[in-house]
Formats: C-alpha cells, sequence, structure tokens
C-alpha cells in the first residue's frame, strides 16, 4: 500500500515552532523563506493529489486516526495520505470528520448523529436540515430552501475537520494555512434527465415504460362489523417494484456514498410547493452515469393527474429531474391453489374467510361457514406421506390473471395454521383436526394419536389447514391481505400422477451434413443394457411385462421432434401417437421403437437422420455446432399413478459448412486497385460473331476436378444437387448467356476497369440453398497513347489548329489500335485482324477540358469573341481586337468510342499563345 504524507502532513498541515530567539533581520528574512517554501510545497502535494484524483484514483473513505498520535486518514484506490497537525489541536488528537449517511444524517468519526442533512422521501413536508457555516464554524438550519436559525452545535473542532459534502472534501483549521482547503472529487452534477420510453395518454408528460399496480386494502382480525364479524378493509400501500430509469449529466459526475435519491410530488393541477411520500424508492443503483430506481408508488398520496420528479443528492447539493406522470391501477389479491390456477384465467382458489376470529372463535361452527363438511377436498394426501402445503399457495391476481410476484410484488409470507377442530355430524362429532399433525407447512397423520403402524383410520378423514397471506406493505409492516381454509382428503393411494422417468437414448451426436446420404446414419439408440436399467428396471417391471402396463391395448409410443429456431422452439414432428414397430419418418428424421417383449429379449430405441434434414442454414446455430434437435419418445403407462410415464430424449446437432468452389489460380486474385475479396480478371475475347467484347466463361473462374469442369455431371459434391449463377440483383450493364454459361458487360468500358458481382446458389439434398459472390473485373482492354500537344497564336483575325492528328489509342499490350494515318484517323491492323474491329464501331467527340485556363478565358472573354472545337477537333479563336498578355495552357478532350466494347478519352495539349 502506498502511505504519503502530505507536507506535514496534507495540504499544509505545517507545524512551525521556534526553540530560539532571531538574531538579525537575515535570520529572519531566512526563516520567512523556509516557511514560505513549505507552503509553496503545500500547494504542490493539493494539486498531486487533486491531480490524481482527476486521472481517476478513487478516495474511498475519510476518518479519524484512532491510533498513534490521531489526526485524519484518506485512503483512495492509490493509496494512503494522512493529515496529522491541526492549528490549534494536539498532533493531530482533535481531529474530525464529518460525512453524510445513506440515511440523510450526518456522521461524525463515523457515529450517526441526530442532526438531517437532507430530507426522506417518506416524509410529507419538509424538514429542518442541518448545514455547516464556513463563517461561524457552527451548523445553522435550513428547511425548504430557506435560512432558519444559527445553532450552538460546533461542527468544526480544535484540530484538523474534514467535511466531505458531494463532490466537495474541505479541510478547515490546517495549521498554515489561513483558508479552507479544498478538494474537487468531480466532475459536479448539472442535471437529471428521465429516460422515457411511453407518453402519457392523459397529460403531456413521460409515464412509466412499465404499469405500476397496488393491493388497495389488507385485513385486520380486530377490524370488523360488531354484529356480522365481517372483516372492514383497512386502506393499504403496497405497489409492485417498477423500474424508473435516468441519465446523469455529465455522465462522469461525481457519485460518491453520500449521493442519495428521493422523489418528490405534485399535483399538475395545483400551484401548490412539492411533496413527498407518493413515490418511494426500494433499490437503486448507479452505474455508467445512470440510474435504476427501483420504485414503489404509494397509492394513498395518489392525486388527480400526479406528478413525480427525482431529486438526486450529492451530499447536500440537489438536482431535480423533469416530471414524470404517475399512475396506477388497483389490483385483487387471493389466495390461489398452484395445483390447478393456470396463469391467464381466473385463479383456482380455497376457502376463503371473510369474517374476523374474536377471541376464540375458530370453532367448528366458524369454519363450516366457509367450508362446509359436504364441500370438497382442496387436496389429497396418502395417509402414509406428507404434504408440504408451502408449495400449493401462492396470491394472485384474479383482475390480471397473474401470480403477484410475476408482476412485480415483493414481501409474500403465509403462515400456516392448524385448527382445534372441525366436527363430522355423527353422535360423538368427530374431530377431523385429531388425526393430522401440522408442523411448519407441511401436513402428515398424527402418528402420536393414531401410533405407528396403525395409520389406516385416517384414511377418508378431511382437516382443514387455515392459511393466512401476508404482504410486506412499502413502509416495511407485515399486512395480511387473505386468508382461506384448504380442505384436504387423506387417501389410501394417490390419485396424483407419479413422476414421469426421464432417460437419455444416447450421448449427444454431431452429424457433418456432408457425411450424409439418402439412406437413414443413426444418431442415437439406446443399448439394451441402459433399457433394463433405465426403463424395466425403474419401473420395476420385466422385459415380458413391460409392454402389459404402457401403450395401451395397442402397444403404442409416442414421438415429438423440436429445433431450435432463430425466434424460438419449431416443432419439427409434432406429438404423434405410432404403433410399436413403425418407424416415424419426416423431414430426414426417423424414429423406431421395436416391441421385443419375450423373456430373453429387450425393447429397441434408436433415431437416425438422412440428408433430407435441414441444418443451422434454415435454423439456429447453436454454440457453433449447427441445427440443435431434440428428439422426445415417450412411452405412455396405462396408469399414470402406477407406473410413470417414460420419457426418452436424444439430442443431435447438424451443421453445414457452406464452402466456396476453389477458384481458378490462373485467373483469380484477393486484390486488384485496392479492391479486396475474390476476383476473377478478364480481358476479353471474340464472341460467336467473331467480334470482340468483354466476356469470359464462367467455367474459367473455377478449378477442374480430374477433368471436370464446374458444369459437369460429377462435380458438385454430396449432397449438392444443382448450382446456379447470376449477377447480382443491383448490377446493370452485363448480360449471360445461361446456355453457354458466358458472362459479358452489354455497354462499353468508360474507365479503366469495372468491377462487377457475381452470385452462385448451391441447392443442397435437403431443399436449403448456400449463397456465395465473388467479383469479376473487366479490364478495359484500350488505353490512351501519349498524344503530342498543338498550338495557336494570338494573331489578327480568327486562328485555328487541328486535334484530330493527335488523337491515338493504343491497347493494354502497348501497341497502336487507333491513330492518324497521315490524313485521318484509322484502325490499325492489330485492330482489324486480332480485335476484329470495324471502322462502324469508332466514333469521336471532341470538348473542351474545362480547367482554370478555359474558365479564365471564357468567363472574361467578350459577346463577339469565340473560342471552340468543333467535331473534327479543329480549335478556332478569335476575339475583338484586344491582344493577350499571357498564354493559356488550353486542353481537348478526344472520347473515342468502341461501340459496346470501349471508350477512351485522349487528353490533347492546346496552348494559346501571346503574340
Amino acid at each position: 500500500m502506498r502511505k504519503k504524507y502530505l507536507s506535514a502532513l496534507l495540504f499544509g498541515a505545517l507545524l512551525f515552532a521556534s526553540t530560539g530567539t532571531f538574531t538579525s533581520c537575515k535570520d529572519y528574512d531566512d526563516d520567512i523563506n523556509s516557511l514560505q517554501e513549505q507552503v509553496d510545497a503545500v500547494k504542490a502535494d493539493l494539486a498531486d493529489l487533486q491531480d490524481l484524483v482527476n486521472a481517476g484514483v478513487v478516495i474511498t473513505s475519510v476518518e479519524t486516526i484512532t491510533d498513534g498520535n490521531g489526526g485524519i486518514r484518506i485512503t483512495t484506490s492509490d493509496g494512503v495520505y494522512e493529515v496529522l497537525n491541526g492549528a490549534n489541536g494536539t498532533d493531530g488528537a482533535d481531529a474530525v470528520v464529518w460525512t453524510i449517511g445513506e440515511d440523510g444524517y450526518w456522521y461524525q468519526d463515523g457515529v450517526k448523529t441526530e442532526y438531517q442533512a437532507i430530507g426522506s422521501s417518506t416524509e410529507a413536508e419538509p424538514v429542518e436540515v442541518y448545514v455547516p457555516n464556513k463563517e461561524t464554524g457552527y451548523f445553522d438550519i435550513y428547511k425548504d430552501g430557506e435560512f432558519v436559525e444559527q445553532t450552538d452545535i460546533k461542527w468544526a473542532a480544535s484540530g484538523v475537520t474534514a467535511v466531505k459534502n458531494g463532490n466537495k472534501l474541505v479541510f478547515s483549521n490546517v495549521d498554515g494555512s489561513e483558508t479552507d482547503l479544498e478538494l474537487t472529487l468531480g466532475e459536479a452534477l448539472a442535471s437529471v434527465a428521465f429516460l422515457p420510453e411511453k407518453v402519457s395518454k392523459t397529460l403531456p408528460y413521460p409515464t412509466t415504460t412499465e404499469e405500476f399496480y397496488h393491493v388497495a386494502t389488507y385485513l385486520d382480525e380486530s377490524k370488523y362489523e360488531t354484529t356480522t364479524k365481517d372483516f372492514i378493509a383497512q386502506d393499504l400501500d403496497k405497489s409492485n417494484v417498477v423500474d424508473m430509469l435516468y441519465r446523469l449529466n455529465p455522465t462522469g459526475a461525481y457519485v460518491g456514498e453520500d449521493t442519495s435519491l428521493k422523489f418528490v410530488n405534485r399535483a399538475v393541477s395545483r400551484a401548490t410547493g412539492d411533496k413527498n411520500g407518493l413515490l418511494t424508492i426500494h433499490e437503486s443503483e448507479i452505474v455508467d452515469g445512470e440510474v435504476t430506481a427501483k420504485t414503489l408508488v404509494n397509492a394513498t398520496k395518489l392525486e388527480e393527474n400526479s406528478l413525480a420528479a427525482l431529486q438526486v443528492f450529492s451530499g447536500q447539493e440537489t438536482v431535480t429531474s423533469d416530471f414524470v406522470h404517475i399512475t396506477s391501477t388497483p389490483i385483487d389479491a387471493v389466495i390461489a391453489d398452484t395445483t390447478e390456477t393456470v396463469v391467464g384465467s381466473d385463479a383456482v382458489e380455497f376457502y376463503p374467510r371473510t369474517k374476523a376470529i374474536v377471541g376464540n372463535g375458530e370453532t367448528s361452527d366458524f369454519i363450516q361457514q366457509f367450508v362446509a363438511l359436504s364441500a370438497p377436498a382442496n387436496l389429497e394426501m396418502i395417509y402414509t406421506g406428507e404434504l408440504d402445503l408451502k408449495e400449493k399457495v401462492g396470491l394472485y391476481s384474479n383482475d390480471k390473471d397473474n401470480y403477484l410476484s410475476d408482476l412485480g410484488f415483493y414481501g409474500m409470507e403465509y403462515e400456516f395454521s392448524l385448527p382445534e377442530e372441525y366436527l363430522a355430524n355423527d353422535q360423538q362429532h368427530t374431530n377431523q383436526q385429531w388425526f393430522v399433525q401440522l408442523t411448519d407447512g407441511v401436513l402428515k397423520v398424527n402418528t402420536a394419536n393414531l401410533g405407528e403402524g396403525t395409520l389406516t383410520p385416517a384414511i377418508g378423514r378431511t382437516p382443514v389447514v387455515r392459511v393466512d397471506a401476508y404482504l410486506t406493505d412499502n413502509h416495511g409492516v407485515k399486512r395480511m391481505v387473505g386468508s382461506s381454509y384448504i380442505k384436504i382428503e387423506i387417501t389410501a393411494t394417490s390419485s396424483e400422477p407419479m413422476e414421469a422417468i426421464n432417460a437419455n437414448i444416447d450421448v449427444t451426436a454431431e452429424k457433418d451434413y456432408y457425411t450424409l446420404s439418402g439412406a437413414y446414419t443413426e444418431v442415437g439408440a439406446m443399448s439394451w443394457e441402459e433399457i433394463n436399467t433405465e426403463i424395466y428396471g425403474q419401473t420395476h417391471l420385466t422385459a415380458a411385462s413391460f409392454w402389459n402396463y404402457y401403450g395401451g391395448n395397442n402397444d403404442t409410443y409416442n414421438i415429438k421432434v423440436e429445433v431450435e429456431g432463430i425466434s424460438g422452439t419449431v416443432t419439427v414432428i409434432p406429438e404423434t401417437t405410432v404403433a410399436n414397430g413403425n418407424a416415424v419418418t419426416n423431414a430426414g428424421i426417423q424414429c423406431t421403437v421395436d416391441l421385443n417383449k419375450a423373456n430373453q429379449t429387450t425393447s429397441n430405441v434408436e433415431v437416425a437422420v438422412n440428408n433430407e434434414v435441414l441444418t443451422q442454414n434454415t435454423y439456429k446455430d447453436v454454440d457453433g455446432k449447427g441445427a440443435k434437435y431434440t428428439v422426445t419418445i415417450t412411452l405412455k403407462s396405462d396408469d399414470t399413478t402406477a407406473h410413470p410415464d417414460v420419457v426418452l430424449t436424444q439430442v443431435f446437432y447438424v451443421k453445414e459448412e457452406c464452402q466456396q468452389y476453389t477458384y481458378n489460380p490462373l485467373y483469380h486474385v484477393t486484390n486488384y486497385d485496392g479492391h479486396t475479396g475474390d476476383l476473377i480478371v478478364v480481358k476479353g475475347q471474340l464472341n460467336t460473331s467473331n467480334a470482340w467484347e468483354m466476356s469470359t466463361a464462367l467455367e474459367e473462374h473455377f478449378t477442374r476436378k480430374s477433368g471436370s469442369g464446374i458444369f459437369d455431371l460429377g462435380y458438385l459434391p454430396t449432397n449438392v444437387n444443382s448450382i446456379v449463377f447470376a449477377w447480382a440483383i443491383d448490377e446493370t450493364g452485363v448480360t449471360m448467356d445461361p446456355a453457354g454459361h458466358i458472362v459479358a458487360l452489354s455497354n462499353e468500358l468508360t474507365e479503366p476497369y469495372a468491377i462487377k458481382t457475381m452470385t452462385y446458389t448451391t441447392t443442397l439434398a435437403n431443399g436449403e440453398n448456400c449463397d456465395y459472390s465473388y467479383d469479376i473485373v473487366f479490364e478495359n482492354p484500350f488505353v490512351a497513347g501519349n498524344a503530342g500537344g498543338v498550338e495557336l497564336t494570338d494573331g489578327v483575325g480568327e486562328n485555328k489548329v487541328e486535334t484530330m492528328s493527335k488523337v491515338l489509342v493504343k491497347d493494354t499490350e502497348g501497341d497502336d489500335i487507333y491513330k492518324w494515318n497521315g490524313s485521318a484517323l484509322a484502325l490499325t491492323s492489330k485492330a482489324t485482324d486480332t480485335y476484329k474491329l470495324t471502322s462502324g464501331i469508332v466514333s469521336v467527340g471532341y470538348e473542351f477540358v474545362r480547367n482554370e485556363a478555359w474558365t479564365t478565358i471564357t468567363s472574361n472573354m467578350s459577346a463577339g469573341s469565340e473560342l471552340k472545337v468543333d467535331s473534327d477537333g479543329v480549335v478556332t479563336w478569335k476575339n475583338q481586337g484586344s491582344l493577350l498578355q499571357s498564354d493559356y495552357a488550353l486542353q481537348v478532350k478526344a472520347t473515342v468510342t468502341f461501340t459496346d466494347l470501349s471508350q477512351v478519352e485522349v487528353i490533347i495539349p492546346v496552348t494559346l499563345k501571346k503574340r
């Protein structure tokens, strides 16, 4: 741990003591200079620690030192710093540290005082808070932001005093400093903003994303109608928890241990001050500048059009958010039978109690007001077993058709009690309660009354148990919200189905799609040893007797196959009943169960797949293993109260790795002029009409296998049925000959090259497709030659110069293709013999390049002046008599077009010279 004493010690806790007298002015000046150096060191150390805080060092605690000479210790994530001396204390022994606790009270040296620093969200009205007065050293009292009075409570000690308040840590009474020393712990909070996802339908304010619900009343045994003993409902503040999200600005604002939160509220229609108490914060956290306030609404405080805002206290500094419209819906709370209730429907209830139990009033007659002797039992219990009632009850809302716990309520609690009597109508009034005992919500037959081994008299009895349901309200008080009687019938055997036996058919299998074929390949089979132990043994039956109790009269089994889809589980084979020995075949999956019920044999269970099974191309790729299938085979018991169902499961994965075919290394590159990927470079060829075109055969783009090309039979791998090529959807200026698999450009190339995207799709045996793409680079076969320049002089009258003779086009091999032959532009022999070009496809257009020289001339010449180039490349210049004073470097662009093949721009320099 790093430990640093800051300049006697921290920010200038300087202890200056003289043991002699000064003998000269020089000596006095030296001592003053020495003291000044120490003060300067104080400033340096303060800056040092401030820089550490600014760099992310966190102050984790400020406390008094109880050992040694005392003082104040500051612990940070970087080390420990200590202040030992104060101006009036004794070596730091009188040091004091004041902090604000999470409860909003001032703490002196870690001990809570009675002085409140900030208000609480549970207080309806503003409270008096204590604020340290730096001038007097005493606390002042403020209320609702207004000064009330000065107290005689001293916060400034005789020694060093540290007050941590929000993002400031202030040291007072530091030896060697006449003023307080202040450390800024982080950026101050500027604003708080609610993060809305919904807007209120009734007010122009945001509202909570999740709805508030509240249970409006509770039951009190002492609050009832005198004559009927009916409960009188009492007002209750109990709601679900709703997350309210806020953004702190700036995001990196300082959040210390004295940062606290509370809500204030108001009614939008009233011009009154803010109140407290509508919302209570159950829990909160602040992470990366975002506040999550898990909030409760106190419905008794709701008014029409209630608004609430979050207040963030950083010490005693308060920042208030924007207001949010708060509403809450009252819901009922009933005790549901969890074994029968289906979420989405009303609860199946027990027998609700609606009257208070006064004194010893829980008699048999009282109970039978709610659950008659003839009323059916809610639950059953085998006389030799026990019944845990805690698993059978839950608070439920019929208004919302859901359990309160799923609606965001917390603090549910259930208390079970066994009434003393529930009497039959026989002569001796047999007490049903005598036959049972209840311990911690668990009911069983009373062996003390009946004796061990003689429990059968309890069979058929129907005792009752009372359950009281409680909710801890928003203020921490436990309140009863419901009470019911549960009637239990004691039985000889259970009418409840036995829990199913679950076993795996085989270990999880992983299949590569390309290893499959049209024949079925096994992915899981249960060994005869496992069938004997996991099926026959667990059901306590034999190979010969098992099917006497399973599969019904026709010895059937059930099969279901599911797969994980992109957005949920997909059923491939819905649950189907199949006759024993028959296979279920669908979607490339085959499941078989064979009876084999002779004494010397064992049943057979297996699962297989073929190449029709779908892969992760259709379904979700789970853990990179492919599509995850789950096969469930259920051997149905003829009587589940005697023998359980047997559920067998097989999990397997099928993965297809879409892999591109290998590109032909003769023509394939991965980088072309900065374009990366898979690229095939094309130079063009003669077409069937004996004319040169920018085309290529797709077969050339891929390697050959055993002499076969990509379109030949036998080239495609197993389980790939076909391959189809097509230009990418957005490609233009291209053609394809499907018969000859020739692709070409349909327009002349106007650039040095053009890149077009080709796609191809393979169709698998299961109908899935694999999509691929690559780029084809069409290189312009022709380029501009080095054209010579021409000149014309600013002479008298009209001045002309021709440029046609400077036009020169070459191919990429450097040979001339189109040039001046002394009298005209013409194709060369290579152009006509090799490229099979004809003069009819060649045209030339001329225009000025609009460079700086052209712009200067054309923007300044008079209406009667002329600068032009005609269709034969002749440049003309004339003006209205003025003399050029500079040369101008013009350019003529000759565009040579070879129809449907190439377009080349030849730039010819033209110098307009002054005379």
